[in-house]
């Protein structure tokens, strides 16, 4: 299975990296295969998403404490 996770460089504290470094791995040793994108600006993660969705990933983006699938249409609180 592959995902893309979508990410904001500047968005979150040093624990917070540490947490999504640790998501990362805890994919990755279920077997998928991820891919981190980030983004380079405000609203850059709309087309990222969309070309990761054209292309067959699924699609994991998050923010203030949510995560959003961009196909398949869940949206949980993190």
């Amino acid at each position: 299975m592959n995902a893309v996770i979508i990410r904001n460089p500047i968005s979150g504290s040093p624990q917070r990296q540490f947490t999504f470094a640790r998501a990362v791995q805890a994919f990755e040793n279920a077997g998928w295969q991820v891919e981190v994108w980030v983004t380079q600006r405000q609203g850059h993660e709309r087309p990222l998403a969309a070309r990761a969705v054209r292309d067959g990933w699924l699609t994991i983006g998050g923010g203030r404490r949510r995560l959003h699938r961009s196909e398949g249409g869940w949206d949980a609180s993190c």
